[in-house]
């Protein structure tokens, strides 16, 4: 008995007893992150509920990101949607600052981190995560972004 406990319990305990970082999986609520904006504010995840948000992991290095560039921000100007994106630079807004300016990027850039990123089950960029009004991931886009999974993300939040 004892030695099939053992086994049971092991992997409980060796994961910190279940208290890991949860990871974004389509249907399940948005995992919970803090980013500071580049205006200097804190965004929480839990900001982004009461309309579809798209949210657009990318760098000023990743020329696919580059590409998304216009339809992040065609989405940014519809009302319906809340665009909002997390900038990997190492170098922080050091870097994604003045790339946003000279792009007149409108949309809101966040500075991200590695643990936000894994929390949003990144693993290359660009990466997007579409979120419906209540704060479930409704979509996982490794790559890049899909106008039409977008579209018919909006139509199926209402």
């Amino acid at each position: 008995m004892l030695p099939l406990l053992l086994l049971v319990l092991l992997p409980w305990l060796a994961t910190g007893c279940g208290t890991g970082p949860a990871t974004a999986e389509v249907g399940a609520a948005l995992p919970s992150f803090s980013l500071e904006s580049l205006s200097g504010e804190t965004v929480r995840s839990a900001d982004f509920q009461g309309r579809p948000t798209v949210i657009s992991v990318w760098a000023t290095w990743c020329q696919p990101c580059l590409k998304e560039i216009p339809l992040l921000q065609q989405l940014h100007a519809d009302p319906r949607f809340r665009v909002v994106t997390i900038a990997l630079d190492e170098t922080g807004a050091d870097t994604v600052a003045p790339f946003v300016e000279e792009r007149g990027l409108s949309y809101p850039v966040l500075l991200g981190d590695q643990e936000t990123f894994q929390s949003l089950a990144g693993f290359a960029i660009p990466h997007n995560v579409l979120v419906t009004p209540d704060g479930t991931v409704a979509d996982i886009i490794r790559g890049l972004l899909d106008e039409e999974r977008v579209e018919a993300l909006l139509l199926s939040s209402g």
